[in-house]
């Protein structure tokens, strides 16, 4: 959606696919070819439990890009310890780009830290206030070093991110 929304509006649009390696690459291309050849590239790709390879990220940004662009990085959101080296890479990005973060809500995570029926529930519980704890700390630093969250259950991710878009071109921030 957010491709396409770009495209219409005369962006450029490039996708890069991966985790640690590149899965799949569209560049270069504009209006219904780019959508065919997204189509085309993405449909092989397949989720994998494996660590983004943040300097891969990073680096691949810097040697694509030329010039200041919207930069949408769409990956969990964990609030582990891992997530340091995200928001270091998203943060040194931000100086040099518009950087946005979608990430897919657990709706999972509210209904656990809710229930509180038995003893294992209520340590089930305070590991999920954990966790959400840890998520907003990560969330207020991201935004602190100029990167957009953008957070929304699977289904709403992508009407999420199209509206930061327009959000996003309307306060000339584009």
């Amino acid at each position: 959606l957010l491709a396409a929304l770009a495209s219409r509006a005369g962006d450029r649009v490039d996708v890069l696919a991966m985790d640690d390696a590149v899965r799949a690459q569209v560049r270069g291309s504009a209006g219904p070819v780019l959508m065919t050849e997204l189509a085309e590239h993405l449909t092989d790709v397949e989720p994998h439990l494996t660590e983004l390879d943040w300097t891969l990220v990073a680096s691949l940004v810097r040697t694509t890009l030329s010039q200041r662009a919207l930069v949408v990085v769409i990956s969990a959101l964990d609030g582990s310890a891992g997530d340091a080296t995200m928001i270091r890479t998203l943060a040194a990005l931000a100086r040099e780009h518009t950087v946005v973060l979608g990430s897919a809500l657990d709706p999972e995570l509210e209904e656990l830290r809710s229930t509180r029926d038995d003893t294992d529930s209520v340590y089930v519980a305070a590991s999920a206030e954990k966790d959400l704890v840890e998520m907003h700390a990560v969330r207020r630093r991201l935004s602190r070093g100029g990167v957009e969250v953008v957070e929304a259950a699977d289904q709403g991710l992508a009407p999420a991110l199209a509206d930061c878009y327009l959000d996003l071109k309307a306060a000339g921030r584009l």
